[in-house]
């Protein structure tokens, strides 16, 4: 679709990620800031532990969130099990059921 969208010149631009493709240009967000917020607010209310349901693994989004969560946390002091990523088959409630 991007690709029809851009041959036919109809202004348009992806939203959230980018395809991989310089066909349109993405409108994106830089979630580390927050996810860094996350991380020093949780640990100064003196949680240790931290688990992230990921989206599928594929996904753009998915990888930022993870390399965010885990940037943030390398050198804080966590329990011994730190950081629990769980990836999902989707970005839904019902696909982090099963893992929780």
């Amino acid at each position: 679709m991007p690709a029809q969208l851009a041959a036919a010149g109809a202004p348009a631009v992806l939203v959230t990620r980018g395809t991989g493709e310089a066909v349109l240009p993405p409108v994106t967000s830089d979630g580390a800031p927050g996810v860094e917020a996350l991380v020093v607010h949780l640990l100064e209310r003196g949680h240790r532990r931290l688990a992230h349901f990921a989206g599928p693994p594929e996904l753009s989004t998915t990888v930022a969130r993870r390399a965010a969560l885990l940037a943030s946390t390398a050198g804080r002091v966590l329990d011994a099990a730190g950081v629990t990523v769980v990836s999902c088959a989707a970005y839904a409630s019902q696909s982090a059921a099963p893992a929780a």
